[in-house]
């Protein structure tokens, strides 16, 4: 399907209703998804939120709220999700200033009380979310890159919470970090693991099994098993 503009991003509900594109002219676009897999624009074409430039999307577990980064500003913003129509709303504190304008991806933990996001050479910086009202906090916990100027670029949280996948270029690895009951990250033994080159982007199976690293510059992807982590 052809999008009405130059596509940077996308993010779908958990129940596979509605897919969200995000395109470089500042503007978040709706899809509905047929049973069988066919899409539709939605909302009569327009945008359903504009004024935004996302660099990466993501609906939370409950379908009811959108975390997005700005690729210009160095913020990372809440949008409702009207589970019904797709329509997206603005949260009263639901921004929060990044430790860096280099932003990258994101993802947040199946229990929604935290997103972690890849900032570049500035590492990854732990926020807060409130999935009662929307509402983002910074919680003062940036961890750096393993090397000066490596780049984190993209992250993802196993579908239990109990870890966090973040790739990162100069040592061209994917690293692992448990997660603690309140937020805090730890290097698990054995990360890095070594992916191709530029590794760009990463997945989690929906049973933990297996993670998925895109290398840009290689142009491979990397294929991991899970053990403990």
């Amino acid at each position: 399907y052809i999008s009405p503009l130059t596509p940077t991003t996308l993010a779908m509900t958990p129940d596979d209703q509605f897919l969200y594109v995000g395109s470089t002219a500042g503007a978040i676009y709706l899809y509905t998804v047929g049973s069988d897999g066919a899409l539709s624009l939605g909302n009569n074409g327009t945008p359903v939120f504009t004024g935004s430039s996302p660099a990466a999307m993501e609906i939370d577990p409950s379908g009811k709220w959108m975390v997005w980064l700005s690729a210009f500003s160095g913020e990372a913003s809440v949008l409702g999700v009207n589970t019904s129509t797709g329509v997206l709303s603005n949260v009263n504190s639901g921004s929060v200033g990044l430790a860096s304008t280099a932003v990258g991806g994101l993802a947040m933990t199946p229990n929604e009380q935290y997103v972690y996001v890849a900032l570049g050479t500035g590492g990854v910086e732990t926020l807060s979310f409130n999935s009662s009202t929307g509402a983002l906090a910074a919680v003062n916990t940036v961890l750096p890159p393993k090397q000066n100027l490596d780049a984190d670029l993209a992250a993802a949280v196993s579908p239990d919470g109990k870890y966090l996948y973040v790739t990162e270029t100069g040592i061209n690895a994917v690293r692992v970090f448990s997660i603690a009951s309140d937020g805090t990250l730890s290097e698990v033994a054995g990360s890095p693991y070594k992916t191709g080159l530029g590794p760009a982007a990463v997945l989690v199976n929906s049973t933990g099994s297996d993670v998925y690293v895109a290398n840009r510059t290689a142009n491979t992807i990397s294929a991991f098993t899970v053990g403990t982590g």
